[in-house]
């Protein structure tokens, strides 16, 4: 028979073949249609178009999504299921007609990164807490983000994992569980972790990054990036590295790195220099630091901002041996994070109101925010522009503008409003020492039970 006559080999449960040689239309278009409806209906690829004419794709248990600059990857994780494609060595020409193909014919799908959270054996869905486990579930909840691990509340952390959780104080327990359940379900926020160095403040968020695979990232901001804005955030949030501006000091290792957890939310981060990049599937951000961060004050900002403080605990020196044991029982991270997800869904937990832990890390970074935020602290009130002004003697250069003097002090009084009363004239420092005393008696109680 003449090749361009040639009928498609097709044998049932594998994938079309035909020779390379081919070029009649009618018998292309029924191979790529072969092709694309084996692959549909592949339990392990499910081949599906998105609603941007990308191609998406079942990898390793869990959903990807693929666009032309990454059409290769799609090639060589297609090949991973059908080594057959590689044996074949089909051409660059029609590997190019078949990826048309499947982003204008394949069945459509829309994914829902910002409600659903797929693990091997369930998915969450975020509105109810509720652990979905039905045999379709990939198609009736589709989501980009999935972990490889399974969640097993049955599984009882090891020694080290517990005793990391447990040397959290109350306030600490409460606004981590709030930060890691919202991660999950995308209900977006900024975390602020600041403290003394090697005191756990980084441990929670490299867990969590081991065990959620897609969906979650860590990258230091000094060393890549300029700034970040979210979107849903209005594009007024933003986050400056201190070097990116010309500062000669250069940031220690573990100052400014962001964690960026697991929401839906899109975050748009500019590059040192160049132009602005728009993440995938992240929302949730935690700002890791060794002392409180620099950023714009507004107030709108209280309400997506909370703070999880060790600047009263004492730094640890056992070389990271306690840390490593600590990441490595990976299942405890896995039904940490679901559990406060789970939790939060189902309004078992709630996010930490701003009390006097909050207060605290408010005042805190308000010290570092601004001068008129230092000012105002070592004042103890709100000082007007007018005070402002007088009390900088006029080194204008380095002064902030009316304007912004007025959204910070509106922030001033949406602070007292949540917390109840003023805030600038409480001491502080005895607060802090009240936190260290009590952290540490209640360590010392752990330890004799």
């Amino acid at each position: 028979m003449d090749n361009n006559n040639k009928e498609i080999d097709i044998v049932q449960g594998e994938l079309p073949v035909l020779s390379e040689n081919v070029r009649k239309p009618d018998v292309l278009q029924q191979f790529y249609t072969a092709v694309m409806e084996h692959l549909a209906n592949h339990p392990d690829v499910c081949l599906r178009s998105t609603m941007t004419d990308n191609v998406a794709m079942r990898v390793n248990g869990g959903w990807q999504e693929y666009t032309p600059a990454r059409q290769l990857s799609f090639w060589k994780d297609l090949m991973r299921v059908y080594p057959s494609i590689g044996d074949c060595k089909w051409s660059t020409r029609r590997l190019q007609a078949l990826w048309d193909f499947f982003r204008t014919y394949a069945p459509d799908i829309t994914f829902d990164n910002k409600l659903y959270f797929e693990m091997p054996s369930a998915i969450l869905d975020g509105r109810t807490g509720e652990l979905i486990t039905t045999p379709d579930r990939h198609l009736t909840h589709p989501t980009l983000r999935n972990s490889p691990f399974d969640y097993d509340p049955t599984y009882e952390p090891s020694q080290a994992w517990q005793a990391w959780h447990d040397s959290m104080d109350e306030h600490q327990q409460a606004v981590r569980a709030w930060s890691v359940g919202s991660a999950v379900l995308g209900q977006y926020g900024l975390l602020f972790t600041f403290g003394n160095t090697r005191t756990g403040k980084s441990t929670l968020a490299e867990g969590i990054t081991s065990v959620l695979g897609r969906g979650v990232a860590t990258f230091n901001l000094s060393q890549h990036w300029g700034r970040f804005y979210t979107q849903d955030f209005d594009n007024t949030t933003y986050l400056y590295d201190p070097d990116c501006k010309g500062a000669k000091q250069k940031n220690n290792e573990n100052y400014e790195t962001l964690h960026m957890m697991a929401s839906g939310d899109l975050i748009r981060m500019e590059l040192k220099g160049g132009a602005s990049y728009k993440s995938a599937n992240y929302g949730f951000l935690e700002v890791i630091s060794n002392q409180p961060v620099p950023i714009h004050f507004e107030k709108s900002l209280i309400d997506r901002v909370r703070f999880c403080l060790y600047t009263y605990i004492e730094p640890r020196g056992d070389g990271g041996e306690m840390k490593r044991a600590i990441l490595a029982d990976r299942q405890a991270w896995v039904n940490y994070t679901i559990s406060c997800a789970i939790d939060l869904a189902k309004n078992k937990a709630t996010r930490p109101p701003i009390d006097d832990y909050q207060m605290y890390g408010w005042v805190q970074w308000l010290k570092k925010t601004s001068t008129y935020g230092q000012m105002c602290a070592d004042a103890g009130r709100a000082l007007t522009y007018q005070e402002y002004t007088y009390a900088y003697e006029g080194k204008s250069r380095y002064m902030l503008e009316k304007s912004t003097v007025s959204e910070m002090r509106d922030g001033f009084y949406e602070l007292e409003r949540q917390y109840g009363t003023t805030f600038f004239d409480k001491d502080w420092d005895n607060y802090e020492q009240q936190l260290k005393e009590a952290y540490y008696d209640e360590q010392e109680a752990r330890k004799l039970l």
